[in-house]
């Protein structure tokens, strides 16, 4: 662990071990019970080595985003540019923390100085959140894994185009 330089990219092998021992030893909120940092490093080492035979798997191994039946690895960890708080003790179930929460819906809004108006999103799932039989329940999560962005349809037109169904609250809906 002295060696980590606090990478925490899917290919980093020193993340693993630094980030759960700390989440474990500081916890993710404030008011939650610090645990004393040697006992959350070696639980880290134990389930590391029992789960992935090794103190320094790749970060993306450990840290997934999971969705259905979509598991890809996924860059970032609590307090990081690439914020990702993920379940913590899921190594010693599983070998897998699964994110749930962090940078999750983005837009970036570019205004260019001839005036146009361009605007990207991601969702770390995708805009059906709670239905899985959804075709967008997971559709952006390997775009989102892998730092991707998607246009926002920003004109009527725009939208009609990308439209698959036509909602009217209060009317039903026609498909």
């Amino acid at each position: 662990m002295r060696n980590w330089d606090g990478d925490t990219s899917k290919s980093s092998q020193g993340a693993a071990l630094a980030v759960i021992t700390g989440t474990r030893a500081l916890g993710y909120e404030y008011i939650e019970t610090e645990a004393d940092p040697m006992e959350a490093l070696a639980q880290t080492a134990n389930d590391l080595m029992e789960k992935f035979g090794r103190l320094d798997p790749e970060w993306g191994e450990v840290n997934r985003i999971v969705r259905g039946d979509v598991s890809v690895p996924l860059d970032g960890a609590p307090d990081v540019l690439r914020a990702i708080y993920a379940d913590r003790d899921g190594v010693a179930k599983d070998g897998v923390m699964n994110a749930f929460a962090g940078d999750s819906h983005i837009f970036i809004a570019d205004w260019a100085p001839d005036g146009s108006l361009r605007v990207d999103s991601i969702h770390n799932y995708g805009s059906a959140t709670l239905d899985e039989t959804s075709p967008h329940y997971a559709d952006q999560v390997e775009l989102f894994a892998n730092g991707g962005y998607k246009p926002v349809a920003m004109t009527l037109e725009a939208v009609l185009k990308e439209a698959t169904r036509d909602y009217r609250p209060g009317q039903g809906t026609a498909d």
